[in-house]
């Protein structure tokens, strides 16, 4: 069952952040994505392996439901955070959906220590893991700015370049 909940989320992840108008680019987006995915990956192995405080189940369904939750459905949580947050030009940037979305993958990731696919092994579990979201989101964010920085500045001294071809 829990197989079958955590694709459906996954799933309906997929969809949500196929349909929304982007407003980062397809470059932005995969930079992202391979970003989150490390950091991810690296901070659930480093809880689990060195400071003991996740446990997660080595065979069965529940390994690939918490497969699927680690490769799909947080990175893409965290990408529709970002994509609400980038200003365009009709809209501001949304923040009571990225504060939703956020609400949303902490309370996911409560639901699977609730069930037990994930064991925490901390006290105030619920707090912390809202914290450690929130952190990644900030860490990204950082990640972000110096990316699209560094991208300007190739793009400006192309252009350049270009013009003095000209």
């Amino acid at each position: 069952m829990q197989l079958l909940i955590s694709s459906c989320i996954a799933w309906i992840t997929i969809i949500l952040i196929s349909i929304i108008p982007k407003k980062l680019s397809i470059l932005d987006f995969v930079f992202l994505y391979c970003v989150l995915l490390c950091l991810t990956s690296t901070s659930f192995t480093i809880f689990e392996l060195n400071f003991n405080i996740i446990t997660f189940p080595m065979l069965g369904v529940n390994l690939w439901a918490v497969t699927i939750y680690r490769l799909v459905t947080s990175p893409l949580l965290i990408l529709m955070i970002f994509n609400a947050l980038q200003p365009s030009e009709e809209r501001k940037t949304n923040w009571t959906l990225s504060i939703a979305i956020w609400i949303g993958l902490t309370t996911y990731d409560w639901t699977l220590d609730h069930f037990k696919i994930i064991k925490y092994q901390i006290l105030y579990v619920r707090t912390s893991i809202g914290i450690a979201y929130l952190c990644l989101i900030l860490i990204t964010w950082g990640l972000l700015k110096w990316y699209k920085r560094f991208d300007y500045t190739r793009k400006r001294s192309i252009h350049d370049s270009y013009n003095r071809l000209r």
